[in-house]
C-alpha cells in the first residue's frame, strides 16, 4: 500500500511538473513575434547565419559564442525570426526546469510552486525569453549551475562535479560577463559546509573547477590561435570603464537605477516579496537559500560596481531572476505557512479560508505580470517598460518596427528588387525577415560608397534606399542624389521612421 501510494505520488508530481512547463512553453511560445526584431537581435541572427559561412568565431569578439552556435543549428535553413527566438525559449526552459527542481529542495514545499508562478509572470523574464538574444540563456544556465553544485555538494558522490565543470564551462563561454557566476562552486563550498563534511565538500567544489577548467583551456587558446578573437575584453573594458565619476558615486547610480528597473520590470509586489526573501534567507542561515542569496548579492553588486553609467539595461538583471523568484517564492511560503497555521491552531476548521486569502494575495501579487503578459502577445508596443529601453525596443531607430514591414511588403509583391540601406544594422534587420529564395535582396551600401559613385549590381532588380529618419538624416543633406519617396512606416508614438526611396539619376 504505501508503495502503491509513493508511486502515485510521483505520478503526480510529474504530471504537476509537465503543467508547469506546458504553461511555460505557452506563456514564451505563443504569438513570438509580435514584437519586431530589433537591432542586437538583428545582430545575434547575422552571427548565426556566419557560423554556416565558416565563420564561426565572430561573435567571440563581442563576448558571446555558444547561444550564437544554439541558432546557428536552425539557420539558415528556415528563413523566420521566429525560430531565432524559440531557440531562446527552449534553453530557458531547461533553466525553469532547474528552478523548480531546486524550490523542491526548499520548505515549505509550496516555494517551488510560487517561484514558477512569480518566474513565469515577472515582466522581466517575459520580454527577454522572448528575444533572441544571449541574456536569458545565460539565466538558464546560471540557475541549472546552482542546482547542479548544490546536488554534488550535498551528495555522497563526486560523479555530479563533472556535469556541474560543463556547465561552468559553456556559461562563461556563453558570455564573457558571465564570469562573476565562477563564484557558485565557491559560495555552494562556504555555504552548504557541514561539520565533519567539510572536506568532502570543498574537495568537490574543486573538482567542479578542475573540470572546467580542464574544458575552458582548448577552446580559449582555440579562440585564440585559430579565431583570432580577443574573446570580448576590449567590449567589456570599454563598457565598464572609462567612467568620469568615482566607483562609490557611480556604484550607487547603477545600484539605483537597478531598484528602479526591479520595480518596472519586476512589478513592485514582486520586487519587494524578492528584497524581503533576501532578508529571510539571511536572518534564518538555511544553506540553500543562503547560497542563492550570496550568489544574488554578489553578482547585482559586481553589476553595480563595473556597469559604466549609460550602460546598464534590463537584461543584464535577468540572470539573477530565478535566484529573486525562488528567495521571493520561499518568503512569501514561509508568510502563508505561519497565516495557516496561527488560524489552524485556533480551532477553525484547519484554515480554509485563509488559504483562499493566501490565494487570492498571489492571484493579485502576479496580475501586473499577467497583464503585462497580454500585451506582449496582443499589443507590445504599448508595454510600459523603462522609457530609455521603450526608445530602443519600440519607438526608436533600434527597433524592428518599419524593417518588418518594408520586408514583408516587398517580399509579398513578389518582384525582384534591392533595398538598400546605410547602415549594417538595417541590412541585418531585414535579412531577418526575408527567408531563403525571396526575391527581395538586402544590399548594404555606405554615404561614402554613394557619394563616391559606387553602384549597386542591378541584376538582382531595381534598387530603393530605405532610410531610417532622423538618424539618417544627416548623411543625407551631404549627398547630391536625386530622391523619391514611395511609402513611409512611421513607429510607435513617430519618435522615428523609415522611408523608401526610388533613386533618380
Amino acid at each position: 500500500m504505501d508503495k502503491h501510494v509513493a508511486t502515485q505520488q510521483a505520478l503526480a508530481r510529474r504530471g504537476f511538473t509537465w503543467a508547469l512547463i506546458l504553461l511555460f512553453w505557452w506563456t514564451r511560445l505563443h504569438n513570438l513575434d509580435a514584437l519586431p526584431v530589433f537591432l542586437d537581435e538583428g545582430i545575434h541572427i547575422h552571427w548565426a547565419r556566419l557560423v554556416w559561412s565558416l565563420q564561426p568565431f565572430h561573435a567571440a569578439s563581442d563576448g558571446k559564442l555558444l547561444s550564437i552556435w544554439l541558432q546557428a543549428v536552425f539557420w539558415p535553413f528556415v528563413g523566420t525570426s521566429w525560430v531565432a527566438r524559440a531557440s531562446t525559449v527552449m534553453v530557458a526552459t531547461i533553466g525553469f526546469a532547474a528552478l523548480l527542481a531546486f524550490g523542491r529542495r526548499l520548505r515549505p514545499r509550496l516555494a517551488s510552486t510560487l517561484a514558477c508562478a512569480i518566474y513565469v509572470a515577472l515582466p522581466l523574464t517575459i520580454f527577454f525569453d522572448r528575444m533572441a538574444l544571449v541574456d536569458a540563456v545565460s539565466a538558464a544556465e546560471v540557475m541549472l549551475l546552482i542546482h547542479m553544485t548544490a546536488l554534488t555538494l550535498q551528495s555522497r558522490s563526486s560523479g555530479g562535479g563533472r556535469v556541474a565543470g560543463l556547465i561552468l564551462a559553456i556559461t562563461l563561454l556563453t558570455k564573457l560577463t558571465n564570469i562573476v557566476f565562477v563564484i557558485i562552486p565557491l559560495a555552494g563550498a562556504i555555504t552548504l559546509s557541514k561539520p565533519g563534511k567539510r572536506l568532502a565538500i570543498w574537495t568537490r567544489a574543486a573538482l567542479i573547477y578542475l573540470y572546467a577548467t580542464a574544458l575552458l583551456l582548448p577552446a580559449v587558446a582555440v579562440l585564440l590561435y585559430i579565431g583570432n578573437s580577443d574573446l570580448g575584453i576590449d567590449l567589456l573594458t570599454f563598457k565598464t570603464g572609462g567612467a568620469d565619476v568615482g566607483v562609490l558615486d557611480s556604484a550607487r547610480k547603477s545600484f539605483g537605477s537597478i531598484l528602479a528597473i526591479s520595480w518596472v520590470m519586476g512589478t513592485p509586489g514582486i520586487t519587494i516579496a524578492s528584497l524581503a526573501g533576501v532578508g529571510v534567507a539571511l536572518w534564518r542561515r538555511k544553506p540553500l537559500p543562503l547560497f542563492l542569496c550570496s550568489v544574488l548579492i554578489v553578482s547585482v553588486a559586481a553589476l553595480a560596481s563595473r556597469t559604466g553609467a549609460g550602460y546598464l539595461e534590463s537584461r543584464y538583471l535577468i540572470v539573477n531572476a530565478p535566484l529573486a523568484a525562488l528567495l521571493a517564492g520561499q518568503a512569501l511560503a514561509l508568510v502563508f505557512r505561519g497565516f495557516v497555521g496561527s488560524y489552524a491552531r485556533l480551532g477553525n476548521g484547519g484554515g480554509i479560508s485563509v488559504r483562499i486569502l493566501c490565494a487570492l494575495a498571489v492571484a493579485a501579487l502576479l496580475w501586473p505580470g499577467a497583464r503585462f503578459l497580454d500585451q506582449a502577445w496582443n499589443a507590445p508596443r504599448d508595454l510600459q517598460i523603462p522609457k530609455n529601453e521603450r526608445w530602443e525596443y519600440i519607438t526608436g531607430w533600434p527597433s524592428g518596427y518599419g524593417f518588418r514591414e518594408v520586408a514583408l511588403d516587398y517580399h509579398a509583391k513578389g518582384v525582384p528588387v534591392q533595398l538598400a540601406t546605410f547602415d549594417l544594422g538595417g541590412w541585418q534587420r531585414l535579412r531577418a525577415y526575408l527567408p531563403p529564395g525571396s526575391s527581395v535582396t538586402p544590399v548594404r551600401i555606405s554615404p561614402d560608397e554613394f557619394e563616391n559613385g559606387s553602384t549597386i549590381d542591378e541584376r538582382m532588380g531595381p534598387t530603393f534606399l530605405v532610410l531610417d529618419h532622423p538618424k539618417d538624416d544627416e548623411h543625407l543633406s551631404f549627398l547630391t542624389l536625386s530622391l523619391t519617396p514611395i511609402v513611409t512606416y512611421r513607429r510607435p508614438g513617430n519618435e522615428s521612421r523609415l522611408t523608401v526611396y526610388s533613386i533618380g539619376s
